[in-house]
């Protein structure tokens, strides 16, 4: 059992008295903010922190026993059968397991193992939040979400080994149903693989915000251009500096926030990210494939070598910071007809027709330059043997180029 001193025992999601007493406590402070920020600076709210159980699968209070061999609530079966259709897989299969029963208790439904006791888990949790959660809301009705420790993940696969009942990407149909009150359900991420974690969260219309992660700045680039991310908030952000690269991107990107939604709200924008294993990326924008790929190394290649050890939240011990992000990504922009802007570092892009049949391409000029406020700034027009599209590694750059086809 997890514990934060050897005489302090976790509270279980299903006490009423300390669901009642935290509502009541978070409803005073939404009415303090309410009060304190008539600007609205206060935009969105985080209800309690990566919640779940440690150390097992399912609680064994006596409250909990009882409610365990109860039916499961008519509630959740509910939204199961008339969802059936849309359930992620994960859900599906632990329901369908023992045939998709409408009715009976929990182990009846679905089943005796972890992944049974993880959906007991989450539904509880769940409820226990959105009581929570409806009593902030009456007071101050903003957007509120609530954020989770990954699993299953390397090292953690089973509940428990992560916070069973938690909002991992597994069971998010349980925590529609138990939680409507939610907005969103968000990843903390500290694993490697961070496209494979906006996929699964990125389904079944869950918006995407990313309260806690590395500062590895080829993410939120990915994040932004492949799914329209409302925000990348990384972990230790006030041991940065002005010169980092996360400061650089943020410069960068907040020039042109209001441009870049527009576009993203017509479905002019994709993100590259190329990660170990993988060569290049292929897009298919405006009429056109773009192939985007490392540059051509001249002198030796950029260190990508961690060289503290990465501790608690996935930082070094030195001093919070990641080595900058040395790994080719990006976002490209159809900004205009045969025209697009790239915006990243350390990739190349190549250019044909899509369809193949309907032409070649030539590039019919490169020009490089930056967004002030909304407008553009061009800067060099490059041609002869600089037009080579090219972003080098190191810094984050933006280059705006024109295309045409001919046959």
């Amino acid at each position: 059992m997890y514990v934060e001193g050897d005489r302090t025992n976790p509270l279980s999601p299903l006490g009423e008295a300390s669901m009642l007493a935290e509502a009541k406590a978070f409803r005073a402070l939404m009415r303090h903010i309410k009060e304190v920020d008539p600007l609205h600076t206060v935009i969105m709210m985080q209800v309690d922190n990566e919640m779940g159980l440690l150390g097992d699968s399912r609680d064994r209070s006596h409250l909990a026993e009882a409610a365990w061999m109860k039916p499961v609530p008519a509630q959740l079966l509910n939204y199961f059968t008339k969802n059936k259709a849309t359930l992620l897989p994960e859900m599906k299969d632990v329901w369908g397991r023992n045939g998709f029963k409408t009715s009976g208790t929990w182990a009846e439904v679905f089943g005796t193992d972890e992944w049974a006791e993880e959906v007991f888990m989450s539904w509880h949790y769940s409820n226990y939040i959105n009581r929570v959660i409806t009593e902030g809301k009456a007071e101050l009705n903003i957007p509120m979400y609530v954020n989770a420790w990954l699993g299953p993940q390397p090292g953690q696969p089973l509940p428990g080994n992560y916070p069973s009942g938690g909002p991992v990407a597994r069971v998010m149909d349980v925590w529609r149903a138990g939680a409507p009150s939610v907005d969103l359900l968000a990843p903390d991420i500290y694993v490697q693989d961070f496209k494979g974690v906006l996929a699964e969260y990125t389904r079944s219309g869950n918006p995407l915000w990313i309260p806690e992660a590395r500062d590895q700045v080829g993410n939120l680039f990915w994040a932004i251009g492949n799914h329209s991310a409302l925000g990348w908030a990384i972990f230790g952000i006030d041991d940065l500096n002005e010169n980092s690269q996360v400061a650089k991107a943020y410069g960068v990107l907040g020039e042109m926030l209001p441009q870049l939604a527009g576009w993203q709200a017509d479905g002019k924008v994709a993100g590259v990210l190329i990660v170990e294993g993988e060569e290049n990326q292929a897009i298919s924008l405006g009429g056109y494939k773009i192939t985007i790929a490392k540059p051509r190394q001249r002198g030796p290649a950029p260190s990508t070598t961690v060289t503290a050890p990465l501790g608690a939240g996935g930082v070094t011990s030195a001093g919070r910071a990641m080595p900058e992000d040395a790994r080719p990504f990006g976002l490209v922009i159809n900004t205009a007809p045969d025209e697009f802007l790239f915006i990243g570092s350390n990739l190349t892009p190549g250019f044909s027709a899509d369809p193949p049949e309907s032409g070649k391409v030539a590039i019919g000029w490169i020009d490089e330059g930056r967004y002030e406020k909304g407008n553009w700034i061009p800067g060099r027009r490059l041609n002869g043997d600089e037009g080579r599209p090219s972003l080098r590694s190191g810094s984050i750059g933006m280059l705006k180029i024109r295309v045409f086809k001919y046959k």
